[in-house]
């Protein structure tokens, strides 16, 4: 299959489905920065597919994606699936809502399709299954400059605080935390809680 990420989502579904009940308790103002904040995985075939501006009747089978919320749409032929939770920007806490990002996302997958994702607005690495289903994630924020420092303690065992591009081999994930005063990879081990082994019989 062919993954690549994009800021468009379907029509009203601009942030992970878990957020809903938090982003509702927001203003105008911040629900359009997490909407801003929020791009998808897109899927399709090995046979690939398109992606164009809308204009006039979709073709037959697209789907309708937006940007944000009532901005310009896009009809996405041979779509084979989407994960909306790719983030590449922390929400914007200043009060300033940028008019241009310069943050662009980096998803990785591993030898069994397996794709790792990072959500920057949520502090965190998402890791996914080739049908989007969650199996883990890991992550937390704190401050790279004092972690587990005592406005955070004890804080996360995996500290990000602008967790932008994921690389991943067969036995570690490489994040890339783009923090303002402090950037940095991070080398996290990859392991098991349980192993299983089943005989094929023939």
């Amino acid at each position: 299959n062919i993954y690549t990420a994009d800021n468009l989502k379907p029509a009203g579904f601009h942030w992970p489905r878990e957020l809903d009940s938090f982003i509702a308790r927001l203003d105008k103002k911040g629900r359009d920065e997490y909407a801003e904040s929020y791009g998808a995985i897109l899927k399709f075939a090995p046979q690939g597919g398109r992606v164009a501006p809308l204009s006039g009747a979709a073709p037959a089978g697209a789907a309708i994606m937006e940007i944000c919320a009532g901005e310009k749409k896009f009809a996405v032929e041979g779509l084979a699936g989407y994960y909306v939770g790719i983030s590449p920007i922390a929400p914007l806490r200043t009060g300033f809502k940028s008019k241009c990002w310069c943050l662009g996302a980096s998803f990785d997958l591993d030898a069994h399709g397996r794709l790792f994702v990072p959500d920057s607005a949520r502090f965190g690495v998402q890791v996914l299954d080739s049908n989007f289903n969650p199996i883990l994630r890991f992550g937390g924020y704190d401050s790279i400059d004092a972690p587990q420092g005592a406005a955070n303690a004890p804080g996360p065992e995996i500290s990000f605080e602008c967790p932008l591009t994921v690389n991943v081999s067969d036995a570690a994930v490489y994040v890339y935390d783009a923090a303002p005063c402090a950037r940095r990879t991070l080398r996290i081990k990859l392991d098991y809680s349980a192993e299983a082994e089943c005989a094929i019989v023939p």
